[in-house]
């Protein structure tokens, strides 16, 4: 589809039960016949400003190392009691 400006100079029916105004922008598949219109060209300032592009997703985290035997967390010494537990 491609935008239109309408450059008329009053108000009127747009056929479908609304109105448009002189400097409304329509999207159509063809220039109407009605009214005076002008296809905007990429880059006029009455167009909408273009989408963002879509951000891609961050990479994933790091995933934690589990712990195997010989690594330095399975070859820590357990826990020494003192006798004043319990």
């Amino acid at each position: 589809m491609a935008s239109y400006v309408y450059e008329g100079g009053n108000p009127r029916g747009d056929g479908d039960g609304g109105l448009v105004r002189p400097g409304d922008v329509r999207e159509f598949d063809s220039e109407p016949a009605w009214g005076p219109w002008r296809l905007l060209e990429a880059g006029d300032p009455l167009l909408p400003p273009e989408p963002p592009q879509a951000v891609p997703d961050p990479p994933p985290a790091p995933r934690a190392v589990p712990v195997t035997p010989g690594s330095p967390a399975a070859s820590t010494p357990p826990l020494k009691l003192t006798g004043t537990e319990g």
